[in-house]
């Protein structure tokens, strides 16, 4: 893993199959993602998938799926219409009765900046935010997962990104 990614693993109670199941859903980020107000698909057929997120503070970013990995996860490039892009994995490791998500970023941000420059910015700033952001994803799938119904908006904290 590169030094400018941030990454999140969670295990699931359910096997990977039905993880994949859930997590390939469309629209399924409205009722998993605790920032997210509206999760439209664009295109959801086959190999080809492209979606919207509008967030809660009014954001929308596009998700444009570059690899579908039939029960084992995704890769997607994500941002603002006309805007940088991050590259995000989402990743599903059979653990025979049970499976992990793991969702990995590599932000977009400070991406134009000599690395020497970056790095500490990335540490102290970008990393905790992305982390904190990452937990609260995966862990709505488990919220939702659990609770079977919508999880509740900000549920783990406000995040100043997307709240």
């Amino acid at each position: 893993m590169s030094v400018f990614q941030s990454s999140y693993s969670k295990e699931f109670d359910i096997n990977s199959e039905e993880l994949w199941n859930l997590i390939s859903q469309k629209n399924i980020l409205e009722l998993t993602h605790p920032y997210c107000e509206i999760n439209d698909y664009i295109l959801w057929e086959n190999q080809n998938h492209k979606d919207s997120i509008e967030y809660l503070n009014g954001n929308v970013y596009i998700r444009e799926f570059t690899e579908w990995l039939e029960g084992r996860g995704f890769k997607l490039w994500i941002g603002e219409v006309d805007g940088p892009k991050s590259f995000v994995e989402w990743n599903i490791d059979d653990l025979n009765s049970s499976s992990r998500l793991t969702i990995t970023v590599t932000p977009h941000l400070l991406r134009n900046w000599p690395k020497f420059l970056s790095y500490l910015p990335y540490l102290i700033y970008i990393k905790p935010k992305l982390t904190k952001y990452l937990y609260s994803v995966v862990n709505g799938f488990r919220w939702y997962i659990q609770n079977n119904k919508p999880i509740p908006k900000n549920f783990y904290g406000k995040h100043s990104w997307f709240s």
